[in-house]
């Protein structure tokens, strides 16, 4: 019984990355055999073919604004990135920075006055970081500040639960549209896709405004877990030489982008199947 309570990790350190296997158990009766994938490793984004997409969910509480973002990382190429330094900007009197807790070593940490900083080994695939931080509110009809966004963003959206007549507004995004969440609250809901030629996206201006009176508003039900599904976005998997070059890994990056755009079009029009579409999402 005390054998089997024990979690076994293997990590392996490899420069700068720190590589590990997903935790086990032991049976009492044999033994495991655990495969580790382990690669080369890069500080240099533009070296690393990484895209990436964010969700944020806005609520008004008594005194506060809380926000809970989702941040999905791809690396397409065949290193593994390690970020230095790199900070996603928030307001200098954000609080309560906090990051979900996972058997992983990615996250982000709260820079005092600065934002939250992101640490951990990124290698080819998908990962995901969830946290939430705040901004004082002092129960005033408008609301205005910038969030940070990761590198490469591909795609954002943004949720706000809203009481009528409450409007956002994010500076070079379409009218919000109205929505409802899992739980039955109201939300105003706005999102961008961005194509291959579109300037990157730093950070998101964002205002509230017509608030009707700060109360309480009731916890995120719906899984932010599942941002992948929420874009829709389809992504080829046939395998890619990670260019060398800083202009050939932004070639790459402009053409990865390209075709998602064309996948995602095929997908809305029905030339692409559910089956080819969850297939394809599975397998990366």
């Amino acid at each position: 019984d005390n054998a089997s309570s024990v979690a076994y990790r293997i990590s392996v350190n490899r420069g700068a990355g720190v590589f590990s296997a997903t935790p086990f158990r032991l049976p009492e009766e044999h033994g495991m055999n655990v495969v580790l994938h382990v690669y080369d490793v890069t500080s240099d984004i533009q070296e690393a073919l990484i895209v990436s997409q964010t969700v944020m969910y806005i609520e008004l509480k008594d005194d506060r604004v809380q926000m809970e973002e989702a941040v999905t990382i791809f690396n397409f190429g065949r290193v593994a990135w390690v970020p230095q330094d790199v900070i996603f900007k928030l307001p200098e009197n954000f609080t309560a920075l906090n990051g979900q807790q996972s058997m992983s070593a990615q996250g982000v940490d709260s820079i005092e006055k600065q934002g939250a900083k992101l640490h951990g080994t990124f290698p080819p695939g998908r990962a995901q970081i969830e946290f939430r931080w705040q901004l004082p509110y002092a129960g005033s009809s408008d609301v205005s500040f910038d969030a940070g966004m990761p590198p490469h963003m591909a795609a954002v959206r943004v949720m706000a639960v809203a009481a009528d007549p409450m409007r956002l507004k994010i500076e070079g995004f379409e009218d919000p549209r109205p929505d409802v969440d899992g739980e039955g609250n109201h939300v105003l809901v706005t999102e961008k896709q961005m194509r291959a030629n579109d300037p990157p996206i730093h950070d998101l201006q964002i205002s509230l405004s017509d608030i009707p009176t700060p109360g309480p508003a009731r916890i995120v039900a719906t899984s932010i877990a599942a941002v992948g599904v929420l874009f829709g976005l389809v992504f080829t998997t046939r395998r890619r030489v990670v260019p060398r070059d800083r202009s050939g890994a932004k070639r790459e990056r402009l053409r990865l982008l390209e075709e998602l755009e064309d996948l995602e079009r095929a997908h809305l029009s029905g030339e692409v199947g559910p089956k080819t579409y969850e297939r394809a999402r599975r397998e990366l």
